[in-house]
């Protein structure tokens, strides 16, 4: 390096005739060569590495050509497609504002970024978003992945969220779902039929599970109708940190703007709406597992704000994933009326088996319900482009020498979509598929509640969540597509899907 730095200043200095220019002046001037000399240096560097980032032919891994930080979200679909017609089946670098994103796009190279060092991976400050990002979600447990604090948190979190725990919210899963149908069929004049959109009516209900799923007993309707309160501020926020890159700066969050007084606003009302709950939980005895969490933060295991955007991450943040999800499921239903009739023969034969569950029947591999769950799943993704993590040592993948620290992101729907793995019709909605096959083969063909240790912690909830509301409807509703436009709000960081379902009475 030195010897670089040298020949590069050495081929910019003249040298200076003696006509009597101020020795000050004299030391400006070498001291703008070398200034310019140093920012070459580093530009070359960055963009010249003469090992990492190129293969064994000395290849230098393409570049995709447009600041992606926002595009990926906005328009994550055309990105991935400009990227295939960029790199093919290769990895390539997409910009984000200060990094340079290493895209994985196939199985094999997800395999390859999890070998070796997978337990170790870690996430940029932000999540590779920024400062405003920091701020609302940068210390939660998502955010800890490969440190000693991630395996502490996650030791508090795990029990309120693993499968057992499923068997405790049961019981006020099927009474909100059931209400929530309840309410839908009363809000319109229609007595055999009526239209909602897909992602709007979904979305309400992921709020309502969720919000039951963490605070248990403590959550009533007056606890529910402060909660929602706040869904709509943090929906700004979070469309403020996606889409407005002024706030990736420290600097600028300091200025004493509308989103910095926005975030404050949410922050000083979610500590005290938890810390709220946590007391009326410890004064009543009530059963709430955000109360029980909240030890970890008494015992020093993690602080009160680790503590608190964590549990924005398994609420808030979630709420238009969950939703978009199960609206894509009950869409694809829809869509398919052969397979939505053998569907519900499936779930009322089930129903009628001895020591019928809810969870048991959820559980279940080999039936039509987890098919088409798994395969809805697949085929639509929540997010086109995965958040990202950075790799721990060096590795090669896809044929590429990766630096570590490199920040990773997958294109989700290409690594889902992989006719290597799934075959000629990769993109076709056949549930079938997953007969027989064991969840292994498809470890890293199908990006389903994350990557390693980044999955989502309440992924087991979430299954039952999807698998009893497809049963609920399906008793009582015939679905089909929406012939009708239909209004949505669609301020959302997710996919879109612009999709009204016609609920029919059977």
């Amino acid at each position: 390096m030195t010897s670089k730095l040298e020949n590069a200043f050495s081929s910019m200095v003249v040298e200076l005739p003696s006509t009597g220019i101020p020795s000050q002046y004299t030391s400006v001037a070498l001291g703008a060569l070398v200034l310019s000399a140093i920012t070459w240096f580093i530009k070359a560097s960055w963009s010249e590495d003469s090992y990492h980032f190129r293969n064994g032919a000395g290849q230098h891994i393409k570049v995709f050509p447009k600041d992606t930080r926002t595009l990926r979200y906005s328009n994550g679909k055309e990105v991935s497609e400009q990227g295939k017609q960029l790199a093919k089946d290769e990895p390539y670098l997409m910009p984000n504002r200060r990094y340079r994103d290493l895209v994985l796009v196939t199985p094999e190279q997800l395999k390859e970024f999890m070998a070796g060092d997978g337990k170790d991976h870690t996430k940029p400050r932000g999540g590779g978003m920024g400062d405003y990002a920091w701020r609302l979600l940068g210390q939660c447990v998502g955010q800890q992945s490969g440190t000693e604090k991630w395996k502490t948190m996650r030791s508090h979190f795990d029990p309120e969220f693993s499968h057992q725990a499923t068997l405790r919210v049961e019981p006020v899963f099927k009474e909100s779902i059931d209400n929530w149908l309840g309410h839908l069929s009363a809000s319109t004049s229609s007595a055999s039929f009526f239209v909602q959109d897909a992602v709007t009516t979904c979305r309400s209900l992921a709020l309502r599970l969720l919000a039951v799923m963490s605070y248990g007993e403590v959550m009533d309707e007056e606890t529910f109708a402060k909660l929602d309160d706040m869904t709509s501020l943090h929906r700004q926020i979070m469309g403020a940190l996606v889409f407005n890159t002024k706030l990736m700066s420290k600097a600028y969050n300091l200025l004493p703007t509308v989103q910095r007084r926005q975030l404050q606003t949410f922050n000083r009302g979610w500590k005290q709406f938890n810390l709220e709950a946590v007391q009326r939980a410890r004064k009543l005895c009530l059963d709430c597992p955000v109360e029980r969490i909240y030890a970890g933060v008494e015992q020093g295991d993690m602080t009160l704000v680790e503590y608190l955007q964590s549990l924005d991450e398994m609420l808030y943040t979630n709420i238009d994933i969950t939703g978009l999800v199960l609206a894509c499921l009950l869409t694809n239903i829809a869509s398919h009326p052969e397979f939505q009739a053998r569907l519900r023969s499936e779930i009322l034969e089930e129903k009628q088996k001895p020591g019928y569950t809810p969870s048991a029947y959820s559980a279940k591999q080999e039936t039509l319900l987890n098919y088409v769950t798994l395969e809805s799943i697949r085929l639509n993704p929540a997010l086109h482009f995965s958040p990202v993590a950075c790799t721990a040592e060096d590795k090669t993948i896809g044929g590429y020498r990766i630096p570590a620290l490199t920040t990773c992101t997958t294109d989700v729907w290409r690594i889902n979509t992989d006719r290597g793995a799934w075959g000629a019709d990769a993109e076709t909605f056949r549930p079938e598929r997953f007969a027989g096959v064991n969840p292994s083969s498809y470890r890293y063909s199908f990006i389903k509640w994350g990557v390693g240790s980044s999955k989502c912690m309440g992924k087991n909830m979430a299954d039952l969540l999807l698998k009893m509301t497809v049963v609920a409807v399906l008793e009582r509703f015939e679905l089909r597509p929406a012939e009708t436009e239909v209004e949505s709000d669609r301020d959302t960081i997710t996919n879109k899907l612009r999709s009204g379902i016609e609920f029919r009475r059977v």
